[in-house]
């Protein structure tokens, strides 16, 4: 009994999960019937969208094709394919679903045909997931090249002409440059390296590159058309790898008409002079310049030999200008050149020995002009010789003997340049320079220049017209005007006569006037200062400067420095052994009091004997005088020459 009852507790166990299980799988089933509405209603709505997104692209695939005669994408192709079976498997699918929707039992309690609802609620659900893919497909298709791309013989075509365009321009420029050669050549003129290269290349483009790749394309596209009627060619007859290859040679050969276009605007000098045409030009132009310096040469020549028997000598500059080689007259050229390659002139006209003999024929050249500018320049042919060296006067030294010596040792000494004296007033030093002048006078031959210059406190431009006159450098030189100090008389005189000058601005304009006339002093100074250095550095020359109260800037006065190549010498007397440093004396020597009994003596000479001796009192009352004035010389020769006629004692007191 009990296993029977076991045995039946069993079996309603398994009838029970069997029917749970079949309750289970039936879920998915059940829930597809009745959501069969629901999956047509999604289904019809996926393909609306599906058919939006069709009609954009089917529009983009007909632009490129008719406007552009671009050829639809494989891709593309497969995609409009595959909208147009979804769109007649929906179609069907919505139908038959629809008519399943009326099929239902009395009061809707139920469903009819509960198997074949299922399948096609379950198809529909399935298109769906296939359109939504599919759709998202289309949804990459945005401009024409997503929908199609350009076939090798439109893109054969458009390099064709891009290549027919770029080839008309360089046609015009090459004409163009053409041209222009054509001309300077008349002009004996031949085109540059660059240029002639680039007609070469431009002329070999047009005439065969470019032309025998049009011609390819000519044959390509007849090739094409062989055995098809109209203009009906076949997708791989448009995409022929023929026309893939030319086309990039078509680009090649663009890009390098491109670059000579390129070349051509970059051209800034298109022809020039060949070698042997500039070379007779400048043998041409020395040949003038020979014969005009020549007539000028003897021009000045006659002239001086005319002044020279009047016993006038000639100045520096013409001596030194009269010394230049003039050459040949008649023909300078082969002078200086050898004759041979005359015959060689046109056979190679770039030679580089053309250049260089055009070089130096123009640095001859140059070398005429600037002595005709120098002669052009002469306003003074000759001057009248200065009188002998005179000795300056000078009563017998005192106490300098010692002194004398050493400073004349530096004289003689033509490694030493500048002495500097010094020491204080009237202690002897202007005496002891003019002793050195006097002897000067034994050895006078060595120097072209001797000046005795007094310095005191002079300007500058005094001292320089003392050297320039010694230089016997032309006076009208030295008093000329610049054309700015005309120009600015000239408006000053304008002004004046207008009466327009306000007494406001008056003060300002005399202020101005005062800076314009220092300005110009100071260039004319320079100016000066140029020339005399420019003689002095040709001469050898000796200046005794006395009395120089401060530094003097001799450069700037046109003294040549130490390195002077010419003999040279500069003797100063100052009371600052600062001056003497200062002034780069090379020697100094300084000039002290005399001792006692030689100041005695200077004074005794000065008194005379007569009154010397007139009372027993006056050579004791002199040694006062003298100490009184401190053995100065100059003041030991005064208060002397003052007491000569003091006889009486008492007038020593």
């Amino acid at each position: 009994m009990a296993e029977m009852l076991n045995a039946a507790v069993g079996a309603g166990n398994a009838a029970v999960g069997a029917g749970l299980t079949c309750w289970d799988r039936s879920a998915n089933y059940r829930r597809y019937i009745k959501s069969l509405g629901d999956n047509l209603i999604a289904l019809e709505s996926k393909m609306a969208d599906l058919r939006c997104a069709y009609d954009n692209a089917n529009r983009l695939v007909s632009t490129a094709e008719e406007g552009e005669g671009w050829i639809r994408t494989p891709i593309t192709d497969g995609w409009l394919q595959k909208v147009e079976t979804h769109r007649k498997e929906v179609e069907e699918i919505l139908v038959k679903g629809k008519e399943m929707m009326g099929m239902t039992c009395l009061c809707g309690l139920c469903f009819s045909n509960c198997r074949a609802r299922y399948k096609q609620s379950k198809l529909a659900n399935e298109k769906r997931a296939e359109i939504e893919k599919t759709l998202g497909q289309g949804g990459n298709f945005k401009v024409k090249e997503d929908v199609a791309y350009e076939p090798a013989d439109l893109i054969l075509k458009r390099s064709i002409a891009a290549l027919r365009h770029k080839t008309s321009e360089l046609y015009d420029v090459f004409q163009t440059v053409k041209q222009r050669v054509k001309q300077d050549e008349g002009k004996h003129l031949v085109p540059t390296p660059e240029v002639g290269g680039w007609l070469e290349r431009a002329q070999l483009l047009l005439e065969k590159e470019v032309q025998k790749i049009l011609g390819q394309w000519t044959h390509e596209m007849e090739k094409g058309f062989q055995g098809v009627g109209g203009d009906s060619r076949s997708q791989s007859q448009r995409n022929s790898a023929s026309y893939y290859q030319l086309s990039k040679h078509v680009e090649e050969k663009r890009v390098t008409v491109e670059e000579e276009l390129r070349k051509a605007s970059s051209f800034t000098v298109f022809t020039y002079k060949p070698a042997n045409l500039i070379l007779m030009k400048s043998l041409e132009a020395l040949r003038r310049k020979t014969s005009e310096l020549h007539d000028v040469f003897e021009n000045v020549k006659q002239r001086v030999k005319l002044e020279e028997g009047k016993h006038l000598v000639r100045t520096h500059d013409v001596g030194g200008w009269s010394k230049i080689p003039v050459g040949d007259r008649d023909d300078p050229v082969r002078n200086m050149f050898p004759f041979n390659w005359f015959s060689n002139l046109f056979i190679n006209r770039n030679s580089t020995s053309y250049y260089e003999l055009s070089k130096h024929a123009e640095e001859k050249r140059a070398i005429l002009e600037e002595e005709l500018r120098k002669a052009s320049s002469f306003a003074v042919f000759t001057y009248k010789p200065d009188d002998p060296l005179m000795e300056i006067p000078l009563e017998p030294p005192v106490g300098l003997d010692s002194s004398f010596e050493e400073v004349w040792n530096w004289v003689q000494d033509e490694s030493v340049r500048r002495i500097g004296i010094y020491g204080m007033g009237g202690v002897g030093k202007t005496t002891l320079l003019k002793k050195i002048h006097n002897e000067i006078l034994g050895m006078k031959d060595k120097y072209d220049v001797v000046a005795w210059i007094v310095v005191s406190q002079p300007t500058s431009s005094k001292i320089q017209e003392i050297i320039w006159e010694k230089l016997h450098l032309s006076k009208s030189e030295w008093d000329s005007k610049s054309e700015s100090d005309r120009s600015t008389e000239n408006k000053e005189s304008h002004r004046s006569t207008e009466g327009k000058n306000k007494e406001s601005h008056r003060a300002a304009k005399e202020k101005k006037k005062e800076l314009d006339e220092a300005a110009e002093e100071m260039r004319k100074e320079l100016d000066r200062a140029s020339k005399i250095r420019s003689q002095l550095k040709e001469t050898s020359f000796l200046l005794f400067l006395d009395d120089v109260w401060e530094v003097i800037d001799l450069l700037n006065l046109g003294i040549p420095s130490h390195d002077h190549q010419h003999k040279s010498k500069i003797i100063f007397t100052t009371r600052s052994e600062n001056v003497c440093g200062q002034m780069q004396a090379e020697r100094k020597k300084k000039i002290d009091c005399l001792p006692p009994d030689k100041a005695l003596e200077l004074f005794r000479g000065k008194v005379g004997e007569d009154t010397w001796h007139a009372h027993v009192e006056i050579p004791k009352l002199a040694k006062s005088l003298v100490k009184e004035c401190a053995y100065l010389p100059l003041a030991l020769i005064t208060v002397g020459a003052a007491m000569a006629s003091r006889k009486h004692h008492d007038d020593w007191r």
